[in-house]
C-alpha cells in the first residue's frame, strides 16, 4: 500500500517433523481454506477444523481421522502420537497463514539473506547509538 516491505525473520516451524528435516511438516500439507480442510501427502482429507487458543492466541486446529492415521505406513513420518491422529494449528486466515508460508521459504535464499545482513547492521548501529548517547 505505501510501497514498503517488513523485513524481519518468521519464526520457523517448530514441529519435530521441521527440525529434523524429515517426515511431513506443515508445508507439505495442501490446506482448502474454502471447505475448511487439509489434505495429507498421501491424500487423505482432515475430518476436523476447529477454532483454538493458544497462550492468548489464535489459531485453526485441524485434525486427521484416527483410524487412518494409525494405520498408514508412513506413520513415523507424519507424528510422534503413540495413539493419537496426526493434527496441525495453522495461523487463523488464509492470508496469514500463505504470508507465513512464503515468508518460510524466501528467508532461506541468498537474496533474503543479503537483505537482512543490511537491516541488521543497521539495528545493531542504532542500538549502540542509543545506550551510548542516553536522553538528557
Amino acid at each position: 500500500m505505501h510501497g514498503i516491505t517488513l523485513l524481519g525473520p518468521v519464526a520457523t516451524d517448530h514441529s519435530h517433523q521441521a527440525k529434523s528435516g524429515a517426515g511431513f511438516d506443515k508445508a507439505v500439507f495442501t490446506v482448502d481454506w474454502e471447505h475448511r480442510r487439509a489434505t495429507l501427502p498421501q491424500g487423505n482429507l482432515s475430518r476436523e477444523w476447529r477454532p483454538l487458543r493458544i497462550s492468548g492466541h489464535d489459531y485453526i486446529q485441524v485434525k486427521f481421522d484416527k483410524a487412518t492415521c494409525l494405520a498408514c505406513p508412513v506413520r513415523p513420518q507424519c507424528t510422534t502420537a503413540v495413539s493419537g491422529p496426526r493434527s496441525l494449528a495453522l495461523l487463523p486466515t488464509r492470508e496469514l497463514h500463505e504470508i507465513q508460508q512464503y515468508n518460510r521459504l524466501d528467508q532461506r535464499t541468498e537474496d533474503w539473506q543479503r537483505r537482512y545482513a543490511i537491516r541488521a547492521g543497521i539495528e545493531a548501529t542504532l542500538s549502540q547509538n542509543v545506550r551510548a548517547s542516553p536522553p538528557d
